[in-house]
C-alpha cells in the first residue's frame, strides 16, 4: 500500500479545534477576566461545534491512514487497527479517569457538593471501559469531556464495516452521489435535539462517516491546482464571519467545517505556511492531551483561583491570573503527551509488532494527533 504523508494543515486544525473548546468550558473565566466583544462572545460560545468538527476530521484521517488496508474485516486486520486506535487514545483517558479519583474522595471529605450519581461505580466503570456514551441519555460525570473519546470508540469499532461499504462506490458517478449523500448527513448534523437518546452516538455517526467519505470522493474528483488554497481562505473567512454572527443556521458550520478540511487537505507542500505553522502544528500534536486535561486543570483552578475571586481582581492580575490559566492548561497538556500519550503509544506499537509481527504488512502510518 502506498505510504501517506504527513498533512501538518490538519494537525493545525486539530490543535485550533481543541483550543476552541478548552475556550468554550473557561467562558466564565473569560468574562472575568473582562469580557468579550459580543462577536467573539459568540464564537467563543459555538465552541461545543468543535467536537463534531473533531469527529469531522477523525474520519477522513482514519481513512486516509487506514481505508486501503487490504481485508479490513479479516480477523487479524480489525485487531491490529483496533489495538493502535486504543492504543493511541486509552492510555492519557485513564490517566485522566484516575486522577478525578482523589479529587472526589477529597470533595467528599470536606463535605463539598458532590453527587452518587455523578461520581458513582456504575458511571466510573463506564467510564473506564469507554462507553458512557453508549446510554440512551448520558450525563456527564468524571472527566467530563471523555464522552467524545467514548463516542469515537463506537465509530473505530464501526470503521471496518463502513470502509468495506465505502471502498464498493467508484466512478464519477458513484462519488457524486456520495457527495449528495453527504450533505444530505451534514444537514441533519445540526438539528440533533439536546433530549434525543443516544445523542452523542448520533453526533459521531453523522461526522465520521462524511469524514471518510470526504476523503474518498477527493481521490476521484480532484480539483484544479489553484483552487484548495482560495477554497481554505474563503471558507476559513467565512466560517469565522459566521460564527461571529447572530443567529447563523448551525447546519452552515457543518458544511463550511468539511469544505475547510477538504482543502487544508489538498494544499500541496508550502502552500499557505500560516495554516502549518510550527505552534499551530504543536497544538496540534498535544490536542488530544489538551482534550483530556483541560477539565482536571479546570477542577483545581476552580477552587484555587475561581472565576468569581479573579473578577474581583484590577485589571492586571486579573490578565496575569489569566495567564496563569493558559500555563498551566498548556504545560499539563504538554506534562500528559510527553509522558503518557506519545511513550504509552510507542510501547504498545513495540508490544503489538513483537507479538504479531505478520500484521505490519499493508498499514500505514497515523497523522500525528490521529
Amino acid at each position: 500500500m502506498k505510504k501517506r504523508v504527513h498533512l501538518p494543515a490538519l494537525t493545525s486544525l486539530r490543535g485550533v479545534a481543541a483550543v476552541w473548546v478548552v475556550l468554550y468550558h473557561f467562558q466564565d473565566v473569560l468574562r472575568a477576566a473582562g469580557g468579550l466583544p459580543a462577536p467573539l462572545a459568540r464564537l467563543v460560545g459555538h465552541g461545543h461545534y468543535a467536537v463534531d468538527l473533531f469527529f469531522l476530521l477523525s474520519g477522513y484521517v482514519i481513512a486516509y491512514n487506514y481505508l486501503d488496508v487490504p481485508r479490513p474485516l479479516e480477523r487479524r486486520t480489525c485487531f491490529r487497527f483496533l489495538f493502535m486506535r486504543l492504543a493511541r487514545i486509552y492510555p492519557a483517558h485513564l490517566v485522566g479517569l484516575l486522577a478525578v479519583v482523589p479529587m472526589v474522595m477529597a470533595a467528599r471529605l470536606m463535605g463539598m457538593g458532590l453527587t452518587d450519581e455523578g461520581y458513582g461505580l456504575a458511571t466510573f466503570l463506564q467510564h473506564l471501559t469507554l462507553t458512557q456514551a453508549w446510554v440512551p441519555f448520558m450525563k456527564l460525570s468524571w472527566n467530563y469531556p471523555a464522552w467524545s473519546v467514548s463516542a469515537e470508540w463506537f465509530a473505530y469499532l464501526s470503521f471496518p464495516v463502513l470502509a468495506v461499504g465505502l471502498r464498493r462506490v467508484r466512478g464519477v458517478a458513484g462519488n457524486v452521489l456520495l457527495l449528495v449523500g453527504c450533505a444530505g448527513l451534514l444537514s441533519l448534523g445540526g438539528f440533533v435535539p439536546q433530549t434525543a437518546p443516544f445523542r452523542e452516538l448520533l453526533r459521531v455517526m453523522l461526522a465520521f462517516p462524511v469524514g471518510m467519505a470526504l476523503f474518498h470522493v477527493s481521490r476521484t474528483l480532484r480539483p484544479a491546482p489553484w483552487l484548495p488554497r482560495w477554497v481554505a481562505l474563503a471558507s476559513s473567512a467565512g466560517l469565522l464571519v459566521a460564527l461571529m454572527a447572530e443567529g447563523t443556521p448551525h447546519r452552515l458550520f457543518f458544511l463550511l467545517f468539511t469544505v475547510l478540511l477538504w482543502a487544508l487537505a489538498e494544499l500541496r507542500p508550502g502552500e499557505l505556511s500560516a495554516f502549518c505553522a510550527r505552534p499551530l502544528v504543536w497544538l496540534g500534536e498535544v490536542s488530544y492531551s489538551l482534550y483530556i486535561c483541560h477539565a482536571l486543570v479546570q477542577k483545581v483552578l476552580n477552587e484555587l483561583l475561581p472565576a468569581r475571586a479573579l473578577e474581583a481582581l484590577p485589571l492586571p492580575q486579573r490578565v496575569l491570573g489569566l495567564g496563569l490559566y493558559g500555563v498551566l492548561l498548556l504545560g499539563s497538556a504538554y506534562g500528559l503527551w510527553r509522558l503518557v500519550e506519545e511513550p504509552s503509544r510507542r510501547f504498545l506499537k513495540r508490544l503489538l509488532d513483537r507479538t504479531a509481527p505478520d500484521a505490519r504488512a499493508g498499514t500505514a502510518p497515523s497523522l500525528p494527533g490521529a
